[in-house]
């Protein structure tokens, strides 16, 4: 992903001392994308469990993903 992480957004945001980077209406897009992702891995069973700015990545066309899936864990099926 080619603009880095949430993490690195915020942190050049706090460099900086400038207006927000992601607007309200980006920002709206990309927890929905985020919510997407997390009840795709549900459906699947899976729980990410560190959801944190650091594990959002970004590109410049809007796209997110998230990473990190270490201490992820598999939920018992349903019955």
């Amino acid at each position: 992903m080619d603009a880095g992480s949430l993490e690195d957004v915020i942190a050049l945001h706090r460099v900086t001392k400038k207006e927000p980077i992601i607007n309200e209406d980006l920002l709206a897009k990309m927890v929905l994308q985020m919510l997407c992702g997390l009840t795709y891995l549900h459906s699947k069973n899976i729980l990410h469990r560190d959801i944190k700015p650091a594990n959002v990545l970004l590109n410049f066309k809007g796209e997110v993903k998230l990473s990190d899936f270490g201490i992820s864990r598999e939920l018992p099926q349903e019955i």
